[in-house]
């Protein structure tokens, strides 16, 4: 043969003489008695994985005519698959919503592939499995396939895991008014007690919520105070949500006051053309409260007449309440000569 002869990759049966004396073919022109045939079989060379050993074939005739041949073969000495180096153990997180969904560009940028015979370029596929879902977190599997020339081949699986989460948390419960803790309440409003008028769901729930309350400054008109508090949930994934709960209460411990209670008894004089009632009582005095929330409550008690001799003597106690049930009196009494 003019050129070598390739036997591939791996060869069940390696060359010997017998194989190289199979190639050809010798015959004599005299023929006047059998050829002396020999082979010479030449030490394997190696240039990588390829190998190539020659056989020189003789033939000599019965005058000792000489001819030879050489026949050379090449074959592929090759059964290591490709090697993959970095190949993930445990699945690669891709966290929140990714901007770039997994492709097997991606995965085979995780890993580099080499091979040790390196004939030629090496046969590369992918696979991609089908997305899962476990909730809101996704899963997707790649089949990275590397096959050398002798067709040695080795794979690797990448795995990538990522959120699909976009919906931030849900507030139940949270207040559309003002709540009213009326009168002086016994607690003051706080986070703790904002956090008691709701409730927050996720509908994720990847992990714990982080919840956050911003308390607001206390503001008054009059004795009404007003608070507000912003609260905040914010899921693993940063989507966030917010309640407002605020609260009004009245500031108030002041009784209302009276103005021109009299100290003394009032003297109506001889046989009054008038005797006294509450409209009297009340016309003697003014009353007036700090808050002024609303109209004050407004009571008269009269007393009976009392006599010491024509002496008449009676009391009536005047009652003032506000909004806050703070109350003052104020007692009134007339007297007269019947």
């Amino acid at each position: 043969p003019a050129e070598a002869i390739d036997l591939g990759c791996n060869p069940e049966i390696l060359p010997d003489c017998d194989m190289a004396w199979g190639v050809v073919s010798v015959e004599d022109a005299c023929n006047i008695a059998p050829l002396s045939l020999a082979c010479t079989a030449e030490t394997i060379l190696y240039t990588g994985c390829v190998a190539t050993q020659l056989f020189i074939l003789t033939a000599e005739d019965f005058c000792e005519n000489i001819s030879s041949c050489t026949v050379t073969y090449t074959w592929i000495e090759d059964l290591a698959p490709p090697v993959l180096t970095g190949c993930p153990a445990t699945p690669i997180d891709l966290g929140c919503n990714p901007d770039d969904l997994p492709d097997c560009d991606m995965a085979w940028g995780e890993v580099s592939v080499e091979d040790v015979c390196n004939i030629a370029p090496l046969y590369k596929d992918c696979t991609p499995g089908t997305i899962t879902y476990t909730g809101c977190v996704a899963t997707q599997s790649f089949i990275l396939t590397a096959e050398d020339f002798c067709e040695n081949e080795s794979s690797c699986t990448v795995t990538y895991t990522w959120i699909e989460d976009e919906l931030p948390p849900e507030f139940t419960g949270c207040p559309t008014e003002i709540i009213d803790l009326g009168c002086n309440p016994e607690f003051m409003p706080d986070c703790a007690m904002a956090w008691g008028e709701v409730s927050v769901t996720d509908a994720c729930n990847i992990a714990p919520l982080t919840l956050g309350c911003n308390a607001g400054t206390i503001s008054y008109t009059g004795c009404v105070a007003t608070q507000s508090f912003i609260l905040t949930a914010e899921d693993f994934c940063e989507n966030e949500s917010s309640c407002t709960v605020t609260y009004t209460w009245i500031e108030d411990l002041a009784p209302p006051v009276f103005t021109g209670c009299p100290t003394e008894a009032i003297d109506l004089g001889c046989n009054p053309d008038d005797l006294p009632d509450c409209d009297m009582a009340w016309g003697e005095v003014s009353v007036s409260d700090i808050c002024n929330i609303a109209p004050l409550w407004l009571d008269c008690s009269a007393g009976d007449i009392s006599y010491s001799g024509c002496t008449a003597t009676q009391s009536f106690i005047l009652t003032a309440e506000d909004f806050c049930e703070n109350s003052s009196s104020c007692t009134i009494t007339y007297t007269w000569v019947e």
